[in-house]
């Protein structure tokens, strides 16, 4: 899908900023819910990190 190494790199560390930022979200924050929700971004982050990693 992409054509170059770099351009698959930099969507692989954005989305390992988006699962890092989810997570200090979900630690910082003081209603369970919003712990919940921002863990399930941070998952739903780190599976497309992994499957780009992997896919290509």
């Amino acid at each position: 899908m992409f054509s170059t190494f770099n351009t698959l790199m930099v969507i692989i560390v954005l989305e390992v900023i988006c699962c890092l930022y989810s997570l200090t979200l979900a630690y910082l924050s003081d209603k369970k819910f919003s712990k919940v929700l921002n863990v399930l971004m941070a998952a739903i982050w780190a599976i497309a990190a992994i499957l780009n990693v992997v896919g290509f």
